[in-house]
């Protein structure tokens, strides 16, 4: 029992470290992926293509089927061995092996096949495709994560400054060089930083939960991240035409079309096979039994019957008699005379099949057509959002890069104001606000790192390239 405790110790600790130990963004979106129920699906019907697959293959080969039959009949029926009327009850039974193939049917079997294939190729790229798009989620969560512990450390800066001033203050109205209403001023500040700080840790958790349902793990306390280094992309140049090239190699959801479009070809011949003679190969083999079927072995002489009389003499004329022997033939017996076989080649021409063939035609083009216009918009989408993709990131860039001279100038203008501030030159009001400015200014340079993130890895994912931070 003693040994059993520690174990059951030793389990729960390793299961708290494992808890407690930070998720990278790699095991994030492998997290994601494993457990996303769409994702599942998904897959669930790719494996159902793939089965359409050796189907189709399958089909290609001859069948084989096995028959047996047992049949009883009463009353006035004909014997199916000696054809012959019975008045009686009679059993019989049939068995039976037969198999066909079809020789030609316009080529339908192999199109069929190419369908198939094609089908089960345009699920996988469905599947990349809902990866990709999970994989895009959990990077901008995880990115949001980040802004939020780092918008959290911010307010907590920012309230060790107003806590360090309002000490600052303390000493300056007791030495009676500010109005005591100074102090009510950096209380009411301190109350709004504080606010702040609870905020930003709302702000902590909401973006932990998006993160973790994403994740399809339950919420905990516990959850963290691992943060990785991250080097801003901040002198990378973009050409729209090349990333575009790139895509239309990379981006499943341009071959997804490009197979659809192929299959709805092939579908289209499969529709014209319909007009074409269908030769079939046939073969079997049958045997049947029946408890009626008897062997004749002779007959008997039995003696002699009068059957009439002369015409001229009236003598009685006499004819001799004769009982016939017959006896069952044995079950193993009748199936070895009754073995038949067969073998059959038969050719059907469609005519007219109340305009079937000719509707379906008529919409396998209308498919076909469908399918080239919905590769055309699909690359048409793509380029689109190429372009909005980079003009996305140029301007967050731009927007980085003006965040970091705001800051430098925010924080030159509070350091200058709380030196004049100390010294009791300036202001409460422009103390407070330069303070604010800055705060602000630290904020604004931290969405515009983390949207400058984003953008770059859509970039990436347009390329093809894994996103990593």
């Amino acid at each position: 029992m003693k040994g059993i405790r520690i174990l059951i110790i030793l389990l729960f600790c390793s299961l708290v470290t494992t808890a407690q130990q930070p998720y990278s963004l790699q095991q994030c979106i492998e997290t994601a992926l494993r457990n996303n129920i769409r994702l599942k699906q998904a897959q669930l019907n790719l494996l159902s293509t793939k089965i359409d697959v050796k189907t189709s293959k399958a089909a290609m080969l001859p069948n084989l089927n096995a028959s047996f039959s047992q049949n009883f009949n009463y009353g006035r029926n004909i014997d199916p061995v000696t054809n012959a009327y019975i008045s009686n009850s009679s059993q019989s039974a049939n068995v039976g092996v037969n198999s066909n193939v079809i020789l030609f049917n316009g080529f339908q079997l192999l199109n069929n096949l190419k369908l198939a294939q094609l089908n089960f190729e345009a699920t996988q790229t469905d599947v990349s495709a809902q990866q990709n798009d999970l994989s895009l989620q959990v990077a901008a969560a995880f990115l949001q994560v980040m802004y939020a512990e780092d918008n959290l450390s911010n307010a907590y800066s920012q309230l060790e400054v107003t806590q360090g001033q309002r000490s600052h203050t303390d000493i300056l109205v007791k030495a009676g060089k500010l109005a005591e209403s100074a102090l009510y001023e950096q209380d009411a500040q301190q109350a709004n930083d504080e606010y702040n700080v609870q905020m930003a840790q709302n702000g902590i958790i909401t973006a932990k939960l998006t993160l973790l349902q994403l994740m399809e793990l339950p919420a905990t306390n516990n959850f963290k991240i691992e943060r990785p280094n991250i080097a801003l992309p901040l002198a990378e140049q973009y050409d729209v035409n090349v990333i575009y090239e790139q895509s239309l190699l990379n981006r499943p959801e341009v071959k997804g079309a490009q197979l659809r479009k192929d299959a709805a070809r092939v579908t289209q011949k499969i529709a014209f096979g319909s007009l074409s003679p269908r030769f079939t190969l046939s073969g079997g083999l049958n045997t049947l039994y029946s408890n009626k079927y008897v062997m004749y072995n002779g007959s008997t002489f039995v003696g002699i019957t009068p059957i009439g009389l002369t015409k001229t003499s009236l003598d009685t004329v006499f004819a001799p008699q004769y009982k016939s022997n017959f006896s069952s033939v044995p079950f193993n017996d009748q199936l070895n005379q009754n073995f038949g076989k067969y073998i059959s080649l038969s050719l059907t021409v469609p005519i007219f099949n109340n305009l079937k063939v000719a509707g379906n035609l008529q919409k396998s083009k209308i498919n076909l057509a469908n399918q080239d216009l919905n590769f055309a918009q699909t690359k048409n989408i793509l380029l689109k959002n190429i372009q909005q993709a980079i003009t996305d990131v140029q301007a967050a860039i731009a927007k980085y890069t003006a965040a970091q001279k705001n800051l430098t100038a925010q924080s030159t203008y509070y350091a200058n104001t709380e030196l004049r501030y100390r010294q009791g030159v300036s202001s409460y009001l422009d103390f407070i606000t330069s303070k604010n400015n800055k705060a602000r200014a630290e904020i604004n340079l931290q969405q515009a790192k983390y949207d400058l993130l984003l953008k770059s890895k859509i970039i990436d994912f347009y390329r093809g390239i894994n996103i990593t931070l």
